[in-house]
């Protein structure tokens, strides 16, 4: 069993870091760079360049050296069984590059699907995760090569970050796979019930006990980035991340607290999937 981990820093959200300068090789009209990081997932808010069959870039620029470790394409992207590049510097990529990943998505979700494997996890609605050794840079460039005629990169959502892995793991009981099953529903005189077309978010609680030393990460990522509130990537399992989730933190009194029974601070951590998929 893989250890759980976080993913709510993203280097490309201009709100979360506004210093930070987000271009692109190109832009298609409504498809501007802006919208690859605002969390939102319909693919109308998405980034495409304007041109076809060229190869294509998004550069993020940060006020500061910030140490990366993992990478997030949300679902609606196209770019499964392609092959994508992401590239660091320290001088705006005039002459220094540094290589830090070359790899080809899968074209369909491993069961299961570890995040620090060669090609990462693939969920089962389409959104790539991977995982790899921090590396710290001024400057970050996600590239997309060529891809035919007629054809160009569509992505819906790119996360770009430092990701925080407890050292324990979660308490139990745990899921990752509970729903929230919402739809509308209509009963006759004769108790005959009627329902609309439904949807199912899913949902849970994580429990976390910290060890020595770790609440400031823990406050940095949990407190500081995801109880905005802002969407994040829930990993409960990074030798299955093909079950991540992206989830916001549902209403109501949070925080790291001390307890009997445990040395450190100890949190429940309740969520809801974000904006889910419509089938």
């Amino acid at each position: 069993m893989g250890r759980p981990l976080f993913l709510i820093e993203n280097l490309a959200n201009q709100v979360m870091f506004p210093a930070h300068l987000v271009t692109a090789s190109s832009e298609a009209s409504r498809a501007e760079v802006w919208r690859v990081a605002t969390g939102r997932r319909s693919w109308r808010d998405r980034w495409t360049p304007g041109t076809d069959d060229a190869e294509s870039w998004i550069r993020i620029e940060c006020a500061s050296p910030r140490s990366v470790d993992m990478l997030v394409l949300d679902r609606g992207h196209n770019l499964a069984g392609r092959r994508v590049i992401l590239e660091a510097s320290a001088d705006g990529f005039v002459a220094n590059v540094t290589p830090v990943l070359d790899v080809v998505i899968p074209a369909a979700a491993a069961v299961p699907g570890s995040i620090d494997g060669d090609a990462g996890a693939l969920t089962e609605e389409g959104a790539w995760l991977k995982r790899f050794p921090a590396v710290a840079a001024a400057d970050w460039q996600l590239r997309v090569p060529a891809m035919g005629p007629g054809l160009r990169p569509e992505i819906v959502g790119l996360w770009v970050g430092r990701a925080w892995s407890p050292l324990q793991y979660l308490d139990l009981p745990w899921g990752d796979e509970s729903i929230d099953l919402q739809y509308q529903a209509v009963t006759t005189d004769a108790a005959w019930s009627g329902a609309g077309r439904g949807t199912r978010a899913r949902t849970g609680e994580i429990g976390i006990k910290l060890s020595p030393g770790e609440y400031p990460l823990a406050r940095y990522h949990i407190r500081d980035l995801w109880w905005v509130p802002r969407p994040g990537w829930l990993v409960y399992d990074s030798d299955q991340a093909e079950r991540a989730v992206l989830a916001l933190p549902t209403p109501g009194r949070a925080g790291f607290e001390q307890q009997e029974g445990w040395s450190e601070r100890q949190a429940i951590l309740s969520w809801i999937e974000h904006e889910p998929q419509v089938s």
